[in-house]
């Protein structure tokens, strides 16, 4: 296990891998675009629920949608 200075909270990651801050970095990552990939999904964005059907439309939802989170997460 790693601590790392400056996260909001603890993790217990367990890996094959020697537990370095590069690890931690990866998996960091890794869990930042599971929970945007769940915002866009079921989340913030409810596109799974939209009743568009059109594929163009679609595409533009997608589209302003990864802009906005795009727009949000710039660091």
């Amino acid at each position: 296990m790693e601590n790392v200075k400056g996260v909001k909270e603890p993790w217990a990651v367990i890996t094959d891998e020697n537990p370095s801050v590069q690890t931690l970095w990866q998996y960091g990552l890794r869990f930042r675009v599971e929970e945007l990939f769940l915002d866009s999904k079921s989340g913030v964005f409810q596109l799974e629920s939209s009743k568009i059907r059109v594929r163009k439309a679609l595409e533009r939802l997608y589209l302003v949608v990864a802009l906005a989170l795009l727009f949000v997460t710039r660091s």
